[in-house]
């Protein structure tokens, strides 16, 4: 079995951000209307939020799929800079894998 479009999305930013990469490789996955951060799953977009402004990240990935609306992408980049993060990158999972 290969790796999903996901899996390949991180793995291929992993290569191309070493900086992200020896922060921890946070990651905000957006997919198929299921909300998560660093793998733990959130029953919805404001207890995301809600985390993320308590967290100490500094670096993070967002990958989404196209079942996200692009006003919640907007809202969670929003949160993101609002917390002050160093570095934010955006990947959309479609096209890899295929």
């Amino acid at each position: 079995m290969g790796l999903s479009p996901k899996d390949i999305a991180i793995k291929y930013h992993r290569y191309n951000d070493e900086e992200w990469a020896n922060c921890g490789c946070n990651t905000i996955e957006l997919i198929e209307a299921v909300y998560k951060l660093n793998g733990v799953q959130f029953l919805s977009s404001n207890e995301l939020s809600l985390l993320l402004k308590a967290s100490s990240i500094t670096d993070i990935l967002i990958v989404h799929d196209n079942t996200i609306e692009t006003t919640f992408i907007a809202e969670v980049l929003d949160s993101c800079k609002q917390k002050g993060m160093n570095k934010i990158a955006i990947k959309n999972t479609y096209g890899y894998g295929e």
